[in-house]
């Protein structure tokens, strides 16, 4: 049987592979929260589905920064579905951010 109403929150470091702007993106069923270096950049914190991105407003990281990173997560009820992935400097397309580029604190 899935799991249901329960709530996971991940705290790391995201490390810039180069000079640039980015973007974080979810894909949350239900609720999302994302901060990077301490500002709120995702706030969906309410029941939906995945079908559609929570993309961020574009931040600054210069390559090497270790940006810290917290992600809130809540499940309610139908699918458990939580996916965090980046937008890098000069491209447009979403990708999974790497084990190497997301670090433990």
């Amino acid at each position: 049987m899935a799991k249901k109403n329960f709530s996971a929150r991940w705290t790391g470091r995201l490390v810039a592979p180069a000079n640039g702007t980015y973007r974080v993106q979810t894909f949350a069923d239900d609720g999302v929260r994302v901060w990077v270096n301490g500002a709120l950049l995702i706030d969906h914190w309410q029941a939906h589905s995945a079908g559609t991105p929570d993309t961020s407003a574009p931040f600054n990281l210069s390559a090497c920064d270790r940006a810290s990173i917290v992600v809130e997560y809540w499940e309610g009820n139908g699918t458990s579905t939580m996916r965090l992935q980046w937008i890098t400097p000069g491209n447009t397309s979403a990708v999974a951010i790497p084990a190497g580029n997301l670090l433990p604190n």
